[in-house]
């Protein structure tokens, strides 16, 4: 009987832990359980969407295309059994005082559902709603389809970036785009990116394959899995490595040579690691130096280097050869650190070279802030002046919303476990009632 008093105690457990409350969410994004079914016509269905066809994968999720009442829709599939057991990559240090704690990759996926449901912005990708396999562990994000694509996108087998061909002009690839072409798209992601700023959301990872085109080319800025959110009024975070090596910062890339001076030895026993853990030695112990930068002009780094790209099709800051070796992003950092980029042509005037001489200035505290771009002369060039545009209403992303997701996915879990229990209560309440005839 002891064992089964054991059993009986864990159970009590398991159901005051499916408890869990999920507090009330104030976002307007509706939140509902999944159901299947197929037409007479063959067709698949997730609740109201139907499916049209596969249009990406990744190793935790998939999106696809669906329909309902006539509109498209990006659905995004997500994992969630598989990424609760993936562990976030070397780098991403807990953060104190305000600022979000991310363990794990499903953690990483609810931060980035708790910033999608609050933004409301023309220029930051929409989420229309949520649906729930509590069954097979899945998470179904309804999300805006931009049915243009990234905005540019690398071809590898001519080894260069060409501008997506929705967006050539005339539709010739040949040609290049206008200076004003490519002075609007800069507008709507500076938009973009003073609308996060304004809320509390550093990006982290601003860069053309997170930046999208509508069917009318308006942009569209999606990928908040590595952006960083406050519940305070500075940009304070702590120092890590994510993000894409190219659209680095000199403060990320800082001292990255004595580290490697540091390691060297250990660095030798590596050299057929993947790229990931290439990272990992070469900048392991480079962030205890300097532990806390700001966020914010992180952003705009990577908006001047995605600038730059846009009119040039190439990065600024490249390293010497393209081995995927620890020597490599060491003289990739060197360079981001001390060389400054050129101009490779005069297509682009003065003023399209001086916005991004502010935009790429090394030092983040004279580097330019998001308002003060706003009110460059080249910005607003034959346009409505971007300091006049009223922004998008103010949000706020807390903690606890951040919690209320976190413990919203723990209830699901706990639901499981109760139901479990409630069944293994009675077989032991059957034992009970055979114990006690005998």
């Amino acid at each position: 009987m002891s064992t089964i008093n054991r059993i009986i105690t864990k159970i009590k457990m398991c159901i005051h832990l499916s408890k869990v409350e999920n507090p009330e969410d104030e976002s307007g994004i509706p939140e509902r359980e999944l159901t299947k079914k197929v037409n007479e016509k063959g067709e698949k269905f997730i609740n109201e969407y139907k499916i049209i066809s596969l249009i990406g994968e990744g190793a935790y999720s998939k999106v696809k295309l669906v329909e309902k009442n006539g509109k498209k829709y990006a659905m995004k599939i997500i994992d969630k059994k598989r990424l609760s057991h993936a562990k976030k990559g070397f780098g991403f240090n807990k953060i104190e005082d305000g600022k979000i704690k991310v363990n794990n990759l499903l953690e990483d996926a609810i931060k980035e559902i708790a910033i999608l449901k609050k933004c409301n912005d023309k220029n930051i990708i929409k989420l229309y709603e949520i649906i729930h396999d509590n069954i097979k562990d899945k998470l179904y994000l309804i999300l805006e389809y931009c049915s243009n694509g990234t905005i540019m996108t690398y071809d590898e087998d001519e080894d260069k970036f060409q501008i997506n061909k929705n967006f050539y002009k005339n539709n010739n690839p040949d040609s290049d785009n206008s200076e004003d072409e490519i002075r609007k798209i800069i507008r709507q992601i500076v938009l973009g990116i003073d609308y996060l700023h304004k809320n509390g959301v550093i990006h982290r990872d601003i860069k053309p394959d997170n930046i999208l085109f509508d069917e009318n080319n308006n942009i569209k800025i999606t990928d908040f899995n590595v952006s960083l959110l406050s519940d305070k009024n500075d940009d304070l975070i702590s120092k890590n490595i994510l993000g894409t090596k190219y659209f680095r910062p000199p403060e990320v890339c800082k001292n990255i040579e004595n580290d490697n001076n540091n390691n060297e030895n250990n660095n030798e026993e590596n050299n057929e690691n993947n790229n990931e853990n290439i990272e990992k030695n070469c900048l392991k112990s480079f962030i205890q130096d300097v532990n806390i930068i700001h966020g914010k002009p992180l952003d705009i780094w990577a908006l001047g280097i995605t600038s730059y790209l846009l009119a040039y099709k190439k990065l600024p800051f490249v390293e010497n050869n393209d081995d995927d070796n620890e020597d490599d992003y060491i003289n990739l950092f060197d360079i981001i650190i001390n060389k400054d980029f050129e101009i490779p042509n005069n297509r682009m005037s003065k003023g399209f070279v001086d916005f991004l001489s502010k935009c790429l200035i090394k030092d983040p505290y004279k580097r330019i802030t998001i308002n003060e771009i706003k009110k460059l002369d080249w910005i607003n060039e034959k346009e409505i002046n971007l300091s006049t545009i009223k922004s998008s209403p103010k949000i706020k992303v807390s903690m606890n919303e951040i919690k209320s997701c976190i413990s919203f996915f723990l209830r699901v879990k706990m639901m499981k476990i109760k139901s479990l229990a409630e069944n293994l209560k009675k077989k032991i309440d059957g034992i009970k009632i055979k114990d006690t005839i005998h």
